[in-house]
């Protein structure tokens, strides 16, 4: 019989959790070459498992700046699809629960009694769950849409600020969600669960947001007065996209050439 924690995998104490473990050590320290997506997992599988037999490369989930580009001109953005001067939330995701959808809904009421014109703007394939997760807000309030990827950034760039509701997890720790890279591409800040990666201690650390813990509804006014406070910096924009810039595949390219270019000379050294 399984036993299943809080965030829905099987407990450590359950028999099929401890073969994955051995079977994680045995691989995890036998890597010619190690991807870790982050410290925060480095330091994880270093704990549970050792370090590696090679290299280590700490490689997180990367935004590809040419799919997401600078937009030339926002407002005229804004204009072309409607949104005039209201303050506009993104939301990009499903209706899981670790994704925290309610709680995002929530926390947007939060925000909609400070600036009753703002709008929270939903990409999911999970339109059904998600209206009826906003239909006790205004109408005029909420919008759910769905698109293919590559659509996404010439929408999220009219936005004003991403949403990435995360608990506090040992999976949320060591994680490196590619939607935090994207939002930065088009310039928003991201309101982020306390423990995302290394990317809430960012995000606090260079003003790329606000941190709000979806199971602290009671500070919840503060993370809006901090992001409504923010969005009056004219320079957030840029600073969101400098910073998505040293996470996209575009900087970490040389990295990946030195790596890989290393291990096949070393494979062609050793047939020789």
């Amino acid at each position: 019989r399984r036993r299943w924690g809080r965030a829905g995998g099987e407990g450590r104490a359950a028999p099929r959790c401890g073969v994955r473990k051995g079977w994680e050590a045995r691989n995890a320290g036998g890597l010619a070459t190690r991807v870790v997506v982050g410290d925060r997992m480095e330091g994880f599988l270093a704990a549970e498992s050792g370090g590696p037999a090679g290299e280590q490369l700490v490689l997180p989930c990367l935004v590809d700046l040419e799919r997401f580009p600078a937009v030339a001109d926002r407002r005229a953005l804004r204009a072309q699809l409607g949104l005039g001067e209201r303050l506009v939330v993104a939301y990009v995701g499903t209706a899981a629960p670790w994704q925290c959808a309610a709680e995002t809904v929530a926390l947007f009421a939060r925000l909609l009694q400070r600036a009753p014109d703002a709008l929270l703007w939903v990409f999911t394939p999970d339109r059904a769950r998600f209206t009826a997760l906003l239909s006790h807000l205004p109408a005029s309030a909420w919008r759910v849409d769905f698109q293919p990827h590559h659509r996404l950034a010439g929408l999220l760039a009219a936005a004003d600020a991403g949403c990435l509701l995360r608990r506090r997890s040992v999976v949320n720790r060591v994680a490196s969600p590619l939607k935090f890279a994207e939002y930065l591409a088009c310039g928003l800040p991201v309101i982020i669960g306390p423990e995302v990666g290394q990317y809430s201690e960012l995000v606090k650390g260079q003003g790329l947001g606000v941190v709000a813990d979806p199971d602290r509804p009671d500070a919840w006014p503060d993370a809006v007065d901090a992001l409504l406070a923010m969005l009056a910096d004219r320079g957030l924009g840029e600073r969101c996209r400098r910073a998505a810039e040293q996470l996209s595949w575009q900087a970490f390219m040389p990295e990946l050439a030195r790596v890989f270019i290393h291990r096949e000379r070393g494979r062609q050294e050793g047939r020789t």
